[in-house]
Order: C-alpha cells, then structure tokens, then sequence
C-alpha cells in the first residue's frame, strides 16, 4: 500500500536541500574568480540535459501523432496509446518555452527602451540638447 504522505515529505525534503545547497554555496568562497563558482560545467550539463529532454519528448509525441494519422485509403489505423507522460511533459514544456519568450521580449523592450534612436526627442523639442551639437 502506497503512502501519498512519504511523498510529500521526500519532494519536501528534496527541494529543502536544493534550497540548502543554493543559499550556503561552499566553493563560492574557494573559487571567487572562476564563473559560476566552479560549476559553469554542471550548468552546461543541465541546460544540455533539458534540452535533450524537450527534444526526445517532441519526437515522441510527434511520431506518435505521425502514426495515428489517417492513411491514403481512408483506414484509421489503430488507436496508439501514448503515455500520459509524454502529453503533460510536452503541455509544460510549451508553458515554459512561452514564458521564456515573454520574458525575453520584456528583457529585449526594456533594453531597447534606454537606446538612443528611440528615445531622442524630435527637432522641435531640442531646447537644453544644444551642448550635445556638434561644433560648426
């Protein structure tokens, strides 16, 4: 018999301990001039690890879609039984790739905000700029 509470206390105590790990970084203060305190490589690794992740689940969730297509004759094939899985994972992993793309059109709207041709004022508004002229 399963104990739904078991759960509860191991992810608990699983992200308690990321939590750990992230606040007290102990090579921080052994490595200050390398990047990320020594562990730019495990960055890497997981950003590789995710990405291999997001792209196996959309080609599984593609070729299955890709096999219960209906074929030339008008026969529907049978039905493929994808697992539960694979649908929610891909679900969440468009959520993410859409709050990435908002995040960076406010980061790229924010930075595009203090760039010069889009915030120099007009001629007619020019009164006070007359130091920034170039000289004649």
């Amino acid at each position: 018999m399963e104990e739904p509470w078991l759960y509860v206390v191991a992810s608990g105590l699983a992200v308690a301990l990321q939590l750990a790990a992230g606040a007290f970084p102990a090579r921080a203060r052994t490595r200050p001039e390398e990047g990320r305190s020594g562990a730019g490589p495990g960055v890497v690794l997981l950003f590789a690890l995710g990405i291999a992740m997001a792209l196996s689940t959309l080609l599984v969730v593609g070729v299955a879609a890709w096999l219960a297509r209906p074929r030339s004759g008008g026969t529907v094939p049978t039905v493929l039984q994808l697992p539960i899985f694979w649908a929610e994972f891909a679900q969440g992993l468009l959520a993410i790739v859409l709050l990435a793309a908002v995040g960076l059109v406010v980061l790229l709207a924010r930075h595009l905000a203090g760039y010069p041709g889009l915030t120099t004022p007009d001629v007619d508004e020019m009164e006070g700029y007359e130091r920034f002229a170039l000289p004649e």
